[in-house]
Formats: structure tokens, sequence, C-alpha cells
């Protein structure tokens, strides 16, 4: 698999990445932490309707951030291999 290279097009700090990849898809890196003093990042792919409501609202992102901040592993099964894709900052 040909790793998919990634943009950053904004950031909220302890918020989130959004990232936009070579193939015109919207990702986005999310901390949370799964135990006590471990803060990890969860890159998932944005559907397309949480795109549209993203490039409405950049508060979606904010809101979705804390929704995986507080419930994370609803959210595991959405996470993506960071070794698929190369980050440009």
């Amino acid at each position: 698999m040909t790793a998919i290279i990634l943009t950053e097009i904004d950031k909220e700090n302890w918020g989130f990445v959004l990232y936009k990849g070579g193939n015109g898809k919207w990702y986005v890196d999310f901390p949370y932490s799964p135990v006590s003093f471990v803060d990890l990042f969860m890159l998932i792919e944005l559907s397309e309707l949480e795109k549209a409501k993203a490039e409405q609202n950049r508060q979606f992102l904010c809101v979705l951030s804390d929704l995986i901040k507080n419930d994370f592993n609803s959210y595991l099964s959405r996470a993506l291999n960071r070794n698929n894709f190369i980050f440009n900052d």
C-alpha cells in the first residue's frame, strides 16, 4: 500500500489537527488519554457528513474531540494505522 500524504489545514491546540489527504479525503488527529499520564493520538478519516459539518462549522471538530476524549473506546474501531500516512506540516 502506498502511503497517503497528509497536509495540515487546521489545528486546535489540545483539540485536533485536521489534514487533507492527497486522495482528497479529510483526516483528523485527536488526542486522548487511555490511562492517566499517557497521551496518544487517534487518526480517523472523516465521513462525508462529518466533513460537511466541519466545513460549515469548525466547532464541530472541537465537539468531536471532546466526545473522543470522554469515550475513546467508542471510536477505536475508526482508528487508522499511522504507518500508512506521511505527515506534512
